[in-house]
């Protein structure tokens, strides 16, 4: 069990979150939503539970959002074009798809 001071994460619940949230430490996100709580002591929350699955969702849209939009423009630096704004509209959509997804 590991006590965060406001919640308590038992330990295959945190193995369960770093599978599920792969590309991030989940453990440090864990010690920023602390560290968010200590410092914002009026927006305590009722469902700990609720409030670790929501951040952890925004972290992890955040990341796919940064690595998609590497992809895409990462052939900038070749030589190659940037996409048209057909394609730059599409890749808005398809990152807007993932983040309604989370």
């Amino acid at each position: 069990m590991i006590d965060l001071g406001f919640f308590r994460v038992h330990e295959l619940q945190l193995v369960e979150w770093e599978r599920v949230y792969a590309p991030l430490n989940v453990a440090g996100e864990l010690e920023k939503m602390k560290q968010w709580l200590t410092a914002n002591p009026k927006r305590r929350k009722k469902n700990y539970q609720r409030f670790v699955i929501g951040w952890l969702n925004r972290e992890a849209a955040k990341v796919q959002r940064a690595q998609i939009e590497s992809r895409l423009y990462a052939s900038v630096g070749s030589g190659n074009r940037l996409p048209s704004a057909e394609q730059h509209q599409e890749n808005l959509r398809i990152i807007a798809e993932l983040e309604a997804d989370m």
